[in-house]
């Protein structure tokens, strides 16, 4: 198995710390490794660390592909990726 594949793996596992686990099922989060870490990079964030909101601010902005181009007539849009969009919107 490929490191990738094993640490893509490990992130979907719950986390083992109670504390953080309490605290993402607080913020109605999978209990996850990879939820846990990414809210610590929030954490950093917040606090002042410029990689950590530079990372943030960035993967939190939508991808040109996640939306649609202004003026776009919504009636052409297929419905399968309307549903993507609002999905994407929820999270």
């Amino acid at each position: 198995m490929e490191e990738q594949q094993i640490i893509a793996k490990i992130l979907k596992k719950p986390v083992e710390d109670e504390k953080l686990r309490e605290t993402l099922e607080h913020l109605k989060l999978k209990p996850t490794y990879g939820n846990g870490i990414l809210l610590q990079m929030v954490r950093k964030a917040a606090g002042g660390d410029l990689t950590a909101a530079k990372y943030i601010l960035d993967t939190a902005r939508p991808k040109e592909e996640d939306s649609l181009p202004a003026g776009t007539d919504l009636r052409e849009v297929p419905t399968e990726e309307l549903r993507k969009l609002a999905a994407e919107e929820r999270r």
